[in-house]
């Protein structure tokens, strides 16, 4: 996954970077992608979704 900022990033390293867990952080990429039925905009979707965590985490 690309992450806030463009750096290639999985989900330990969205885990460490949010403090949410990365099995919480999966399921909420799950929960994203069944809503989505095109894989384009689950991409899409999933890189908007994760660059908004980064910033809540960084505005903590």
């Amino acid at each position: 996954m690309m992450g806030y900022l463009g750096i290639a990033m999985g989900f330990r390293g969205i885990e460490r970077v949010t403090g949410a867990h990365h099995t919480t952080v999966i399921y909420w990429v799950k929960q994203v992608g069944e809503l989505l039925p095109d894989a384009y905009e689950l991409l899409l979707m999933v890189g908007v979704f994760i660059q908004d965590l980064f910033q809540r985490a960084i505005r903590v």
